[in-house]
């Protein structure tokens, strides 16, 4: 046991766990660790806060009928699934696809070892989200039916048993599959599809929280109680423990509950040695071999050598290359680009839940008086700026660009272009992304508005200022901290505090500029001028800025 211990401090310290920012220098080190941290509380805040108020709201429908106990099978039921999806994704990154994988292979270590060490590297991650989405409702439960103290220590107990028996069905499942079948073999594949269901999900979740909104009274509280018996029997059936641990919360008796707990550790125990045994016979048969790539050969034409040698735009070749690294890199893909794509499913999810929502949002459009030019029209001008701000500040296009480029960074140095004009090839490439984005919602607009032309082609004109700023920001915050030394894609992205950084600042400026036109009483054409002549004004002084700037600040990187 303690080389798996070792082991598993060794994978928490090198995958960034222990280590968020991933740079060497201590100021940087330290910034980026306290960025992270801060952002890692403000999610985990908001998320908990939704998922106890999810649980007062359901409480207050259960416990007039005797019911409340079912908030404790819901939340128990649901999270066990939960831990088992994201645990099958898990156990396909953490077990096959890290990048520790080649060097511990060859080490002599057993096969129990590297599974035992690295189911408790992916427990980590599943904690914080079973912790997040079980301790909330726990808490509510106990405060509202005034359980004894005896209540919160059982708890603690569920909270860390919960999530081990589905974590290693999902592992079990996962080596067999790995064994057997070539289905997620594929990194880049198996990580496009692993994220799009991921984001089905959260997408799924969130219609159906915006579907209770149509559900009252005793019809909803039958719902939550067909919906919790459903729930829980498919989990008690696929994950026995399910049972235990919804037994040990709503026993009446302390004894009763810890017999139930004695139960669930039994069970547990027996799962993970189960576990073990199957790694020893099948981890390393799926494993090796799994590095190996193959390429299809193609015949090189006189065409094909014409194309690609023909003479074209330093910054528009730029563009292209960061956009195929985009499009094909899976992590980037799913964090960077789709992120463009998906405001609208998030604009209509809400509306198409409520079940009347478009008729009144086209009703409520319908009567805006966007001709007159008077304040109503500078305010929706404002808003779609405000929209267009958002959206390209939180791809993180342009805030990461020289993140993704990681130790490869050195590679600008050899071109024969500008700094100042490599770094304006990415920062259009995020501003690119950013209008695809903007111009998916602006039809969206258009449909409910149905504004009058010349007002469609001044919401046009001040958009592309508005998005060209927004990327531009971005872009200092990377040449000031760059996170150059990661061995997996996710650290350049979603493990960057400089994409949080370059989100504030497009953030603020449309709070400048909605403000300005709220406070000040704006009518349209003075509200036009500053929405068009203040983002460009910010972009002129933004590339003299980085002309100043760029070289200094790349040369510093080694």
């Amino acid at each position: 046991m303690r080389h798996v211990f070792l082991l598993t401090w060794t994978m928490m310290r090198g995958n960034g766990l222990m280590n968020l920012s991933g740079d060497n220098r201590k100021k940087r080190k330290l910034l980026g660790k306290v960025g992270n941290t801060i952002l890692m509380l403000l999610v985990a805040v908001y998320f908990g806060g939704l998922v106890a108020a999810g649980a007062h709201f359901i409480y207050g429908l259960l416990a007039p009928a005797g019911l409340q106990d079912l908030l404790i099978s819901l939340f128990v039921s649901a999270t066990v699934l939960m831990v088992f999806f994201f645990g099958v994704l898990y156990v396909i990154s953490i077990f096959y696809h890290s990048s520790d994988v080649e060097k511990l292979l060859p080490l002599p270590l057993t096969p129990e070892s590297i599974i035992g060490a690295k189911l408790i590297v992916t427990a980590v991650y599943e904690y914080v989200f079973v912790t997040l989405m079980i301790l909330p409702p726990l808490i509510v439960y106990g405060v509202l039916d005034r359980q004894p103290w005896t209540f919160y220590l059982i708890s603690l107990l569920v909270l860390l048993l919960l999530p081990l028996i589905p974590l290693c069905t999902a592992a079990v499942l996962v080596m067999l599959i790995m064994r057997l079948t070539p289905v997620a073999r594929n990194k880049d594949r198996f990580s496009m599809v692993s994220g799009l269901l991921s984001m089905v999900v959260a997408i799924g979740i969130m219609y159906g929280m915006q579907s209770l909104g149509s559900f009252f009274g005793d019809a909803l509280t039958r719902m939550i109680q067909t919906g919790s018996d459903r729930l829980a029997s498919v989990a008690a059936s696929v994950f026995p423990g399910t049972r235990f641990a919804v037994a040990a919360l709503t026993s009446p008796s302390a004894g009763a509950a810890l017999l139930q707990i004695l139960l669930l550790i039994l069970l547990t125990a027996a799962i993970l040695v189960l576990t073990l045994g199957v790694a020893r016979l099948v981890y390393f048969k799926g494993v090796i071999g799994l590095s190996a790539s193959t390429a299809r050969r193609r015949a090189v034409t006189t065409d094909t050598v014409r194309r690609s040698s023909r003479q074209q735009s330093s910054i528009i070749v730029l563009m292209r290359k960061d956009l195929l690294i985009l499009i094909r890199t899976p992590i980037f893909f799913m964090n960077n680009v789709l992120m463009n794509l998906i405001w609208p499913v998030f604009f209509l999810v809400p509306l198409i839940s409520t079940g009347d929502g478009l008729a009144d949002i086209r009703q409520m459009a319908q009567s805006l008086d966007l001709a007159g030019g008077g304040r109503t029209a500078a305010i929706v001008l404002a808003v779609c700026v405000a929209a267009a701000c958002f959206i390209t500040g939180t791809n993180g296009i342009s805030s990461s660009a020289l993140s993704r480029e990681g130790k490869l960074i050195y590679f600008m140095k050899y071109l024969p272009v500008s700094y100042t004009r490599q770094l304006w090839a990415k920062v259009l490439t995020g501003a690119a992304m950013g209008m695809v984005g903007v111009l998916l919602l602006f039809l969206i607009a258009l449909f409910f508005l149905r504004p009058v032309w010349w007002y469609t082609l001044l919401l046009l004109a001040v958009l592309p200022g508005t998005i060209l700023v927004s990327s531009l920001s971005g872009i200092y915050f990377d040449l000031l901290w760059p996170k150059l030394n990661w061995d997996n894609e996710q650290k350049a992205v979603k493990q960057n505090v400089n994409v949080l950084f370059g989100m504030l600042v497009p953030i603020l400026l449309a709070g400048l500029m909605l403000g300005l036109v709220i406070g000040l009483e704006l009518t349209l054409m003075p509200a036009a001028l500053l929405t068009l002549l203040l983002p460009w004004l910010l972009v002129l002084v933004g590339h003299q800025l980085l002309r100043k700037v760029a070289r200094p600040l790349l040369e510093q990187i080694q």
